[in-house]
């Protein structure tokens, strides 16, 4: 995959292309390492994946909130016929509670991703910040510091 040009000022710089140690290239977990390390702008873009081991359904995956519910519910015609019907039968049974009909509502726990990703950002000498797709909130209870991350859909409650 080719590299995504910057759009800011600031100079761009490459993993080095080989471990001089080993004489072999290094992996690209190596790679992200030493640019952290070196405190070189890194963005982590982030999405429903990060979440779905904390048990939140995706969007598109075989069992996501769109392939149970968009032919009928996810439609903007269906929220204009019935606003309160979309939401008491759609939004709130695919987002908010635990199963169609319960009033209990879902809870999540950060998954290893979200752990991973505030630890690295956390630390004073990295340049790191998180984009990310979900509203789960999941990224600041894994302790993300919140002027690293922009969450682009909001942030449910």
């Amino acid at each position: 995959m080719p590299p995504v040009p910057s759009t800011s000022s600031a100079p761009v710089r490459s993993a080095p292309s080989g471990d001089s140690s080993t004489g072999s290239a290094p992996s690209s977990l190596l790679q992200l390492a030493r640019i952290i390390r070196r405190g070189d702008p890194v963005v982590f873009v982030t999405g429903s994946g990060l979440s779905a081991p904390s048990g939140i359904p995706t969007f598109r995956g075989a069992e996501g909130v769109w392939a149970k519910w968009v032919l009928e519910w996810g439609t903007r015609a269906a929220f204009l016929a019935d606003p309160r019907g979309w939401y008491d039968n759609f939004w709130i049974p695919a987002h908010v509670v635990a199963e169609p009909g319960s009033t209990s509502e879902r809870t999540y726990e950060p998954s290893a991703g979200h752990f991973a990703v505030a630890e690295v950002a956390a630390c004073r000498q990295t340049n790191v910040h998180v984009i990310t797709q979900n509203i789960d909130g999941l990224h600041q209870r894994a302790g993300l510091p919140s002027e690293r991350l922009v969450e682009v859909h909001g942030r449910a409650g």
